[in-house]
């Protein structure tokens, strides 16, 4: 087991560097890394049955139906494939003959984002090592995942997960909306391109908003202004005919507390409700005032997810490997 370690190790270490690299087959790469991995491969002897292949989007829109069988479970999916398809690479899985995942990686954030369609956990850590092969120089870099209990286990099991943040799923029920006016003085706007700069620094002022200027294509963002000042924002992750994620709610600290953030909730959901057949948003369990808004704005909590922070490979998740390399010199 130490020498399989030792092996891997060293093979990443030189690939990553572009130093002596051993250019292996995908398979035995993969095949090294299952072996590596008593856990993984204690539960799943037939690994080397599996084929990932990088897919075009329309490729990866051909699994859409199958992949609607759980549209709330899979609404990250849902999204990759119909709004963010020219930004994602996907990764197709087959068992045999059998479709068993799906995975995106999107390229268009300031992170390494992706998503997960899978029938049996162990899809995971075969298209991850693929990708590590594939682009061998993002292999040292954390990758993020909102998933699920089952798929945040399987990131585990691989040895591939670093940390987590548990967050509630909440489900808008139209049913429970308690509309509430909007204050005096505060005038509530669609924003679009020409408030770049207010939502920008808005956002500036909390770390790890997943925030891009092109987030305005993807859904409704709305705001909450005190004059000409942008005081609150609430937009939507994404925008589909089957689901749709509220996100991006923020408000100054100075204008809490005073309904805001509820307006431009209120309004963004306003505008989703017609078109996407679900609604909803993810929250920090401990956020507990966010929370209580929520549910007195007629969200139900539906479940857990969680926030994954994981590498692509389970050498790079270890604590003892450095994360700063210095290339050398030619």
């Amino acid at each position: 087991m130490v020498n399989e370690l030792s092996r891997i190790e060293q093979f990443q270490f030189n690939h990553y560097l572009r130093i002596n690299a051993i250019m292996l087959p995908p398979i035995e790469i993969i095949s090294r890394i299952i072996e590596a991995t008593p856990k993984l491969n204690r539960k799943h002897n037939g690994a080397m049955n599996y084929t990932i292949k990088l897919i075009t989007s329309r490729a990866a829109r051909n699994h859409l139906p199958q992949i609607l069988g759980d549209i709330y479970k899979n609404a990250t999916v849902i999204a990759d494939i119909l709004q963010f398809n020219k930004t994602c690479d996907f990764y197709s899985v087959y068992k045999g003959k059998k479709f068993v995942g799906l995975v995106a990686f999107e390229k268009g954030l300031p992170f390494n984002s992706v998503s997960f369609y899978q029938t049996e956990g162990f899809c995971i850590s075969l298209p991850l090592a693929k990708r590590f092969y594939d682009f061998p120089n993002t292999g040292i870099e954390p990758y993020y995942s909102t998933v699920d209990a089952k798929t945040k286990d399987s990131l585990e099991s691989a040895g591939l997960l670093v940390d987590y943040t548990p967050e509630y799923q909440m489900r808008y029920d139209p049913k429970r909306t308690k509309l509430k006016g909007i204050p005096k003085g505060i005038e509530i706007i669609r924003l679009n391109e020409q408030h770049l700069p207010e939502i920008s620094k808005l956002f500036s002022m909390v770390p790890g908003m997943v925030w891009t200027p092109k987030s305005l294509m993807y859904g409704p963002y709305y705001g909450a202004f005190d004059g000409n000042m942008l005081v609150s924002v609430a937009g939507a992750h994404f925008n589909t005919k089957y689901v749709a994620e509220v996100g991006n709610v923020i408000t100054l600290r100075m204008y809490r507390r005073r309904g805001l953030a509820r307006a431009v909730t209120q309004a963004v959901i306003n505008e989703l409700n017609p078109y996407s057949k679900i609604i909803y948003l993810s929250v920090y369990v401990d956020n507990t005032p966010a929370v209580n808004l929520y549910l007195d704005m007629g969200f139900e909590v539906s479940g857990l997810s969680y926030i994954c922070k994981y590498y692509l490979t389970p050498i790079f998740s270890r604590k003892d490997f450095p994360r700063t390399l210095k290339t050398p010199a030619k």
